[in-house]
């Protein structure tokens, strides 16, 4: 009795496997969406004024906290006047409270709360009081907070990384000129930080064709324009309520938001900024929602996309030096067969942090655990042999390396290929 041809031969299996294995490679991993929110104006909230109240600003930010997970929210930019007047400590309590919300370990699950920075405003001066509830010593320690200009918190940065992607926000006050020093600071932030993708916050700066009467966009914009890491810049201030433009440089789009809603009902009635990131589809989806009204905007100006490329960037050889948070980088080589190596890095902490590093089939089980250990701020770089926790050698195929550490909730995969 022969064979039947239905039968396939070893031959043909391994002709399907691979064949399998070549289809599986060239689909990419999904990215995760995640989202920035931008928080206009509050200074009606903090004063009282124009039927505006402080529990309207509060209602901003426990929204933020109740979606946090949900829209993936992974930095609140404050556009600036947070107060009516900059004087006035009763004010800044108000503003305190609110800000407060974020930064709650317990409600928001994260140890240093939802990242997120300042761009002091006109109506945020004089510095004293700003400084005494949202100076230095309120964000250092904090993972994403990178630093300051100076000796106060006037103009800062974050640092920040999701799906893959890393990131720096840059913070400017409302008072900046032509030549100032704090340009040449951000200048060489941009250089340092040349693979992280760069936003800039600004309480008044917009650039772009009918802009706002302002030359503070321009000025800015000037400065950094040459890095083609620069893609971004969002403001407040405006009665226009809601703007946007772009500029483009040497082939290099920045795009500009405008965004200040204080010129209607109750102060404001809430209204903030979604911008939601979808690497998959190199898309920044904008929204505009009120959590007091429960209600979106849904006009052109309010509701629309921006296409931004999201994918790997080319010719990037450096990696950055001290990135707050944490970060995994592709392995090398991959595909692989006997031995890759797998680079992470751990950002400026004050302790050491327990690290962890586990290898993970196309089925979600775990393969092996390459790091389970403290480690000390700093770059590290770990092989993997392509054997198992039994000392096996794993099949051909996709498996998925997972970096994470303590009192940090968030995780980095990274795709790796097999290949006998």
């Amino acid at each position: 009795m022969s064979l039947s041809t239905d039968i396939p031969t070893r031959g043909h299996q391994r002709l399907a496997a691979i064949l399998l294995l070549y289809i599986l490679i060239s689909c990419p991993v999904s990215a995760r969406d995640f989202t920035i929110i931008g928080l206009p104006d509050t200074q009606y909230y903090t004063g009282n004024l124009f039927g505006g109240n402080p529990d309207i600003f509060q209602a901003q930010t426990r929204w933020i906290v109740d979606h946090v997970d949900s829209l993936n929210i992974v930095l609140v930019a404050h556009l600036g006047d947070v107060v009516e007047f900059g004087f006035r400590s009763t004010e800044w309590r108000r503003a305190d409270e609110a800000m407060r919300i974020l930064e709650n370990p317990h409600t928001t699950g994260l140890a240093d709360g939802i990242p997120y920075g300042i761009a002091v405003g006109n109506h945020d001066q004089p510095f004293k009081l700003y400084n005494q509830y949202f100076g230095t010593g309120r964000f250092s320690g904090r993972h994403y907070y990178g630093g300051h200009f100076g000796y106060d918190n006037n103009n800062h940065f974050a640092l920040f990384s999701v799906s893959g992607l890393s990131f720096i926000v840059i913070f400017f006050e409302y008072t900046i000129t032509s030549g100032s020093p704090v340009l040449s600071w951000a200048d060489s932030l941009l250089n340092t930080y040349s693979v992280r993708r760069a936003l800039v916050v600004h309480h008044s700066a917009a650039i772009g064709e009918g802009h706002p009467p302002t030359e503070k966009g321009e000025i800015i914009y000037e400065a950094l324009k040459h890095h083609s890491n620069f893609f971004l810049m969002l403001c407040g201030h405006w009665g226009t309520e809601e703007w946007r433009g772009q500029e483009t440089y040497d082939g290099n789009t920045v795009y500009s938001l405008v965004s200040d809603y204080q010129g209607r009902r109750n102060g404001g009635d809430g209204w903030l900024r979604i911008m939601e990131f979808s690497p998959d589809n190199n898309e920044i989806r904008v929204k505009t929602y009120s959590p007091t009204l429960n209600e979106f905007e849904t006009d052109e100006n309010s509701q629309f996309s921006l296409y931004y490329d999201m994918g790997s960037p080319t010719g990037v050889t450096e990696i950055p030096t001290a990135p707050c948070g944490f970060a995994i980088y592709q392995n090398y080589p991959n595909p692989f067969n006997s031995t890759t190596n797998i680079t992470f890095q751990i950002g400026e902490r004050r302790f050491p942090v327990h690290a962890s590093l586990r290898v993970f089939n196309i089925l979600g089980q775990e393969v092996l655990t390459l790091l389970d250990e403290e480690k000390e701020s700093g770059m590290y770089t770990v092989a993997w042999d392509g054997k198992n926790q039994a000392g096996l050698e794993v099949a051909s195929g996709i498996y998925f390396c997972r970096f994470s550490v303590d009192r940090d909730p968030r995780t980095e995969d990274i795709k790796i290929v097999v290949m006998r």
